[in-house]
């Protein structure tokens, strides 16, 4: 039957068997109107319309017609096969295809479905199956052209096999059968549900849902389009988009290049081989989740949220490392780029179980009130650079060694920056076996405030007023009983070591000083033997006053522990007054003294970096009791030149009180009271010249002296409101030093001296000291006496 124009219309069963031809107008099958023949063509302008079962199933239609509805199908029909590149219109329809040879190299239009139950269909070129589409277990696709629903309103199931390439244009896209083309998606949905999708498969502008089966092909995921994916994908990965691991994944040794955002969050993506990640771009790895590989290298920003990196990392210059909460890598770590932990919390872990190595830098929260901070911990151990950059709360408080990084290898290369800065507690990075510390302590110019406390005491006990007697002296003319006063000055300098220990760290001040000072005396004394079976003796008072100045720098850069950040310092002022006796018979002789004196130290400071410690016009003060003797034996070497050598052994012990000072931050700092005995040994060669009239004598002398300090260590008591308890500082002593000196001592006797006045003695020596806490220290003294 052919149809050549107009409408023609079947609306009852019919059983010719011949060819059917529609070349123009309309063959339309209704109602219960049954198209017997099987082999039916259209061409020229003609169309063939059937509703719900009006083709045979053994139906091979060739459809050349120009109309865009050349097959139009109101209806469900089942039939053997469809070719042509004429127009398919499915309306409300779904149109089965069951077995032989399909080629369609129309558009596939309408609100129906087509289903390709069995047989081969081969969508040319040209064609596109714009409708819904199933492929059944038998079924085979040979796809060149385009696979569509129009306006997201069709499907496209398969659950047979699709050869040759996949456009996805619209609408959604399941396989739980197999694709062994090239699939393309350029809007719509495709998922993979089943089966083994193999050859290259591209998203441009749709979606990808890869939920099953096996994907075996390579992917290309283009810019801002998302790929969600779980399963076997065995293919080499390219994802310029986003790619979300919906569920546990694996790669089968594909590589994965990153050029987006990766997001393994709901399962674990495993046994995949190189992982890169270039710049800006992210990787995501969930709590509980792993992404392994046999190698990753970062240089954008992968962020491990409490999962696991198994794979040789490399994090390269330029990259990030984010870690949060507890994050694991299980390979070797190359750290060149950076580690960032710092989210603003601490607690943060990072565990690096293979051999960790580079120059990077790691970035860490830590809480200077409560000592929590995050970590990494090198489990394989010698790392041999470790740069910290710390964010921190600023508490102030000391603190027992803050473990930050454990692993690192012995002398390894420590830097640190985000430490503060001054104040009154310090801290700083040390290494001690493999852990990287922070450790604190009370700034060094708190804890020299109390060494510059004991180091003066013990510079003016032993320098200021070093131990000598007063200058008494008989009338040389004649025996008896006689008075006299004396005045004497000093000036002089000194620098002193003060090593003060806290939290068990110990911190050498150096304390330079200059001093002055004046004395004057009275005594009344006999020098007739008449006491003690022989004795001369003299009782005499004394007074005095000493000031001077103390300076010491200031290193509190926990970065550079050799940058002065400032310097501190001390005015002091002390009087004193005292009582004397002295006494000799035969080559004996000796004298004991009793001081009281008060000592205020008014504070200053400067500083260049950091905060100030809260020194600055702070002021106290210290009250000292002091008993020292000394005993000399002469020894005439040669009478006749008037040479001598006097040895010369004594002591002198010092009692101090203490006083608190309160710091401009409410901090105190109390200085404890401490007892120092300074014992001393020595001698004096002397050669005296009498003038040719008998009047007047010169001696010279040279003389040495070993001072050792016996007082040991002095306390201080730091207390701040943030601490949890007092803490005490411990200043050492001054220990031993050794004295030089040089002089000489003038002897007139006087006719008619000022008030009366029978003899004049005046002495000038000048002194050096050095020893491992005393040096560049010298000092000059000048005395005279008159005598009556």
């Amino acid at each position: 039957m052919t149809v050549t124009g107009g409408t023609q219309t079947l609306t009852g069963a019919n059983g010719y068997t011949g060819a059917t031809s529609v070349t123009g107008g309309t063959l339309s099958v209704t109602g219960a109107g049954t198209l017997a023949s099987t082999v039916i063509g259209t061409s020229g302008t003609g169309v063939l319309s059937a509703d719900a079962n009006g083709l045979a199933a053994a139906s091979v239609i060739t459809n050349a017609s120009t109309n865009p509805g050349g097959v139009t199908l109101t209806g469900n029909n089942s039939i053997a096969s469809l070719s042509g590149a004429g127009g398919v219109t499915l309306t409300s329809a779904q149109l089965t295809l069951n077995a032989g040879a399909s080629n369609i190299g129309g558009a596939v239009t309408g609100t129906g479905s087509l289903n390709v139950a069995g047989g081969t269909t081969t969508v040319a070129a040209a064609g596109a199956v714009n409708t819904a589409t199933t492929i059944g277990a038998s079924g085979i696709v040979v796809n060149n052209g385009i696979v569509a629903a129009v306006s997201n309103a069709g499907s496209f199931t398969n659950a047979g096999i699709v050869n040759g390439n996949l456009i996805v244009s619209a609408g959604s896209v399941a396989h739980t059968g197999s694709v062994s083309g090239t699939a393309s998606v350029t809007g719509g949905i495709l998922n993979v549900t089943g089966g083994t999708v193999t050859g290259a498969t591209t998203n441009t502008g749709g979606q990808i849902n890869i939920v099953g089966g096996t994907f075996t092909g390579g992917l290309t995921n283009s810019a801002t389009h998302v790929v969600n994916a779980e399963g076997a994908m065995t293919g080499n990965i390219i994802n310029n988009g986003v790619f979300n691991v919906s569920a546990a994944a694996t790669g089968g040794g594909a590589s994965f290049a990153n050029n987006g955002t990766l997001n393994v969050l709901l399962g674990s993506y495993t046994g995949l081989g190189a992982i890169t990640n270039t710049s800006f771009t992210t990787v995501n790895v969930g709590p509980g989740q792993t992404l392994g590989g046999t190698s990753f290298v970062n240089t954008g920003r992968s962020v491990i949220d409490g999962g696991t990196i198994a794979a040789a990392f490399t994090n390269s210059v330029g990259g990030i490392l984010e870690t949060n909460q507890a994050a694991t890598i299980t390979g070797t770590f190359v750290n060149d780029g950076i580690v960032d932990m710092a989210d603003g919390a601490t607690g943060d872990t990072l565990t690096i179980s293979g051999a960790t190595s580079g120059a990077g830098r790691y970035q860490m929260d830590l809480n200077l009130s409560d000592g929590t901070t995050d970590l990494v911990t090198a489990t394989a151990g010698g790392v041999t650079a470790v740069r910290l950059d710390f964010t921190t709360t600023q508490g102030g408080a000391l603190l027992a060694p803050i473990t930050v990084f454990a692993g690192a290898g012995a002398g390894a290369t420590l830097e640190q920056t985000g430490l503060p800065t001054g104040g009154a507690v310090l801290y700083a990075v040390t290494q001690t076996g493999a852990n990287v510390q922070v450790v604190s302590q009370i700034n060094p110019a708190v804890g020299g405030v109390a060494a510059s406390a004991a180091t003066t005491q013990s510079l003016i006990g032993t320098v200021v007023n070093r131990p000598t007697s007063p200058f008494v002296s008989g009338l040389a003319a004649e025996e008896g009983c006689s008075h006299g006063g004396y005045f004497r000055a000093s000036v002089g300098k000194a620098t002193v070591k003060g090593n003060s220990t806290n939290n068990s760290i110990s911190t050498e001040s150096t304390i330079a000083s200059q001093f002055s000072g004046a004395q004057g005396g009275f005594d009344l004394g006999c020098y007739d033997g008449r006491f003690f079976n022989g004795w001369d003796g003299a009782l005499g008072v004394m007074v005095g006053y000493n000031l001077g100045s103390t300076s010491q720098d200031v290193f509190s850069d926990p970065i550079n522990p050799t940058l002065r950040t400032g310097t501190s310092g001390a005015e002091f002022t002390q009087s004193y007054f005292g009582v004397y006796a002295a006494g000799s018979k035969d080559r004996f002789s000796g004298d004991v003294q009793l001081r009281f004196d008060q000592t205020k130290f008014d504070l200053s400071e400067t500083t260049f970096v950091g905060a100030p410690v809260g020194l600055d016009g702070l002021s106290y003060s210290t009250k000292s009791t002091t008993v020292g003797t000394r005993f000399n034996y002469r020894v005439d070497l040669n009478e006749e030149k008037g040479t001598v050598f006097v040895p010369t052994i004594g002591f002198n012990y010092t009692k101090v009180t203490g006083d608190t000072l309160t710091l401009a931050g409410g901090e105190t700092l109390e200085i404890s009271p401490f007892d120092t005995v300074v014992g001393f040994v020595g001698g004096t060669f002397a050669k005296t010249k009498i003038s040719p009239e008998g009047t007047s004598a010169t001696t010279t002398f040279i003389s040495g002296n070993l001072y050792q300090d016996f007082g040991g260590d002095r306390k201080s008591v730091y207390s701040s409101s943030a601490l949890p308890g007092p803490e005490t500082i411990s200043i050492a002593s001054i220990g031993g030093f050794a004295e030089a000196s040089i002089g000489v001592n003038y002897l007139k006797i006087l006719e008619k001296g000022p008030g009366g006045a029978k003899q004049l003695n005046a002495n000038l020596r000048a002194d050096a000291r050095f020893g491992p806490n005393v040096s560049d220290s010298y000092s000059l003294t000048a005395q005279v006496r008159l005598s009556f």
